[in-house]
């Protein structure tokens, strides 16, 4: 039987944004049918709005057990300190592998491409900083189409550059749009390149993201997320007549979370609950996945350690902070990801800061289970690639150094 608290999640806002309500589901959770699987059954309990969106709630614990959990194994590890010099990274701003397994480096300082074989190596290196034709002025994400073609997004000459499987320039596109944001989800999963632009709110209205599709040559379409505009600390600093204003976002405030599915469709979350919501390219949200989760208190010394970085900028403005927006709790989620299959990969902020765990979902949005990891919430950044059976991300020594990491992941059918 349903909790009647299930019954009600419908009728909770999407603005809502307490920790508590977002995660105290405390369902009394219908179980599914395993069938003929050995492994535990599903836990969870599943509604479907007047709209038609399907809300899938989920269980704290999922249908693994020890003999079916996936595991990761690495198994390739590409970067150097010293010596050769297509294998030594500067700043890894994006990542791609295509159908080969082979793996696309966008190393931001550089301005270039450097291209892998699946077994770790140097294939080709293209492009190169300038504003000529096939060079780059501020690339920041790549994507390998179905045909093996490498798209390459420039923030600041406003252009896609395409490029064969050989390395050749072939075309270029006018990238237009109405901003630009400081990440960029851009991928081509299932034939569709999207690209993401941050609009701030004017008017006072809230800000939102927009994702462009590319299709024909030109952006065609434009799926407008909901609003959401983070808490800021606003700074005015007077200088004689002149008077300048600077926002900063207040930490441990929730963030914006973007990820593409492989059939088109764009997840989102705002990362203080965990509540993660697809969305065809219509704009329609057609599945709410949520899951039982623990909120982690933000403690004195936490506190503490956040404030202090901006009490003497804004004492020396003689601007108020007010500390009051620094939430009790941190976010729930530090960031999430969809593999190649359908597969939701999710981070949560958790207690315990020497480990972390990957939440898996399927595609249906039923919890499988958490993935113990060697990856830390800073290497979300690039956003991890899950292609064939491998999760590739970017890891950094004890010398900040960058590297490419590719686990094999045990278990995975």
């Amino acid at each position: 039987m349903v909790n009647p608290l299930w019954n009600q999640l419908p009728a909770w806002p999407s603005a809502a944004r307490s920790p508590h309500r977002a995660t105290g589901l405390a369902l009394a959770l219908t179980v599914a049918c395993s069938g003929g699987d050995a492994r535990p059954p599903w836990e969870g309990a599943v509604d479907t709005l007047p709209s038609g969106t399907i809300v899938v709630g989920n269980a704290a614990h999922g249908s693994w057990d020890s003999g079916s959990a996936w595991r990761l194994v690495e198994d390739m590890r590409i970067g150097s300190v010293e010596g050769d010099e297509a294998t030594a990274f500067s700043r890894i701003a994006a990542l791609a592998v295509d159908a080969a397994g082979r793996v696309y480096v966008l190393d931001a300082q550089a301005q270039e491409v450097r291209v892998f074989d699946a077994e770790g190596r140097h294939l080709r290196t293209i492009g190169r900083k300038g504003g000529g034709p096939g060079e780059f002025a501020e690339a920041d994400g790549i994507a390998v189409d179905e045909s093996g073609n490498l798209w390459v997004g420039d923030r600041r000459a406003r252009r896609l550059s395409v490029f064969d499987s050989s390395g050749a320039l072939s075309r270029d596109y006018r990238r237009d749009g109405p901003g630009f944001v400081p990440w960029l989800t851009y991928g081509w999963p299932g034939g569709t390149l999207w690209d993401a632009w941050q609009v701030s709110g004017t008017d006072g209205t809230d800000g939102h993201t927009e994702l462009l599709r590319f299709a024909d040559g030109a952006f065609r379409d434009t799926l407008r997320l909901p609003p959401f505009e983070p808490p800021q600390w606003r700074i005015v600093s007077r200088q004689g007549i002149s008077v300048n204003t600077f926002n900063f976002p207040v930490p441990l405030t929730a963030r914006e979370v973007i990820a593409l599915d492989p059939t088109g469709a764009v997840w989102r979350a705002i990362s203080d609950e965990y509540r993660l919501t697809r969305f065809a390219a219509t704009g329609d949200s057609t599945l709410i996945v949520l899951r039982e989760y623990q909120p982690v208190a933000v403690t004195t010394s936490d506190r503490e350690r956040v404030l202090a970085r901006y009490r003497q900028t804004f004492s020396e403005s003689g601007t108020t902070l007010d500390e009051s927006l620094v939430p009790a709790f941190h976010p729930a989620l530090h960031g999430m990801w969809v593999d190649d299959r359908g597969h939701l990969w999710v981070v949560p902020v958790s207690a315990d800061t020497a480990n972390m765990f990957v939440d898996v979902f399927d595609p249906t949005g039923r919890y499988l289970g958490a993935v113990g990891t060697s990856m830390t919430p800073r290497m979300l950044r690039p956003q991890p690639v899950v292609r064939d059976g491998r999760l590739h991300y970017v890891a950094t020594d004890a010398l900040d150094v960058p590297y490419v990491v590719r686990e094999r992941i045990e278990g995975m059918d």
